[in-house]
């Protein structure tokens, strides 16, 4: 029964880690959905390309199946420092190639500024340095 309690307990005092780990990974699998759905991947590509990387298309599939495939691991609590450094490079290449040349805000006072990204990376910041909780 003392082991029982003792399971019960470290769970629940995961629980808020747990549910802020479940809720990035929801926001990065569904850029690659929506990305899938609404095939949108020839224009992300092409946007990379603009930007002078090269290999833009491949560059565009390897962040939307990362997304995925990263985001679901994330989820889950498996392999999720990995997972934490995949996505902490993808959302600070987004601030380099893309938001902060529009500002802070997302939305209000700007369009697609850095704000939101900047959160991003503290949570994941926060998450990775949460050595042994990041599983349910």
């Amino acid at each position: 029964m003392c082991s029982i309690t003792f399971i019960a307990q470290t769970s629940m005092k995961n629980l808020p880690l747990s549910i802020l780990r479940a809720v990035v990974a929801i926001i990065f699998i569904s850029h690659g959905v929506a990305r899938l759905v609404h095939w949108s991947i020839p224009e992300f590509a092409n946007f990379l390309n603009t930007q002078g990387l090269k290999f833009g298309t491949v560059l565009a599939w390897v962040v939307t199946m990362g997304e995925l495939l990263f985001g679901m691991l994330l989820l889950v609590g498996f392999k999720a420092r990995i997972s934490i450094v995949f996505h902490f490079i993808v959302v600070s290449l987004g601030i380099v190639f893309l938001h902060f040349k529009n500002g802070w805000f997302v939305v209000g006072h700007g369009s697609n500024g850095i704000e939101f990204s900047l959160l991003l990376l503290a949570t994941l910041l926060y998450l990775f340095f949460q050595k042994g909780k990041l599983h349910w």
